[in-house]
């Protein structure tokens, strides 16, 4: 619960509730993204659909920097999708096998396409849970350590920018300094001059 997803132009974000920035971006898509979701039953899968009609699927689990397996839906911009859940206070402590199963599928042209998944796409593998979070740990922690180097960068800069301001400043008063002795300079010779 503390990681949300968020699907925007083209890329997905993964969040954790406490950082102001994602902790895991994913490349970039070939075409706009229109909606995502999680699987219900694995935490580290998740849906994307694409304008040019084509249903992403990434797996955290196997691997986190290309598409797991993509499926062109329709011709069609997609733009919905849902997976089937079990909700409500009537289904606690049901068993239901098939959660995840069934995906639905919303295009542009009013057409709905419905898809039976595979069960690697919705059977929980062994210790995923735990090594998803493992991941999502490792990624917030070095997320904090770039914000660290980040607010440490900024923090030298700034100071060396006040540093340079001094030293500008330093100097246009050793100038106006050097200046005003050598006009009191020259002015004293002139007088000095004028009186002999």
């Amino acid at each position: 619960p503390r990681y949300f997803m968020s699907v925007g132009d083209w890329s997905v974000n993964i969040w954790e509730e406490e950082e102001k920035t994602p902790i895991i971006k994913t490349r970039y898509h070939p075409s706009y993204l229109t909606d995502g979701c999680w699987a219900p039953n694995r935490p580290g899968l998740f849906f994307v659909t694409r304008r040019d009609g084509w249903l992403d699927i990434w797996d955290y689990f196997y691997r986190q920097n290309e598409v797991a397996l993509s499926h062109k839906v329709a011709d069609a911009s997609l733009t919905c999708l849902k997976l089937n859940t079990v909700t409500g206070s009537s289904q606690i402590g049901v068993s239901h096998p098939n959660v995840g199963k069934y995906c639905a599928i919303g295009d542009s042209d009013g057409t709905i396409t419905l898809l039976e998944l595979c069960p690697s796409l919705y059977e929980s593998q062994p210790k995923e849970k735990d090594v998803i979070d493992e991941i999502f740990k490792r990624e917030k922690q070095k997320e904090s350590a770039l914000k660290r180097q980040r607010v440490a960068a900024e923090l030298k800069r700034a100071a060396q920018a006040k540093d340079s301001e001094k030293q500008k400043a330093s100097q246009v008063k050793d100038l106006d300094s050097s200046k005003r002795e050598t006009m009191v300079k020259e002015a004293d010779d002139a007088f000095h001059s004028c009186i002999d």
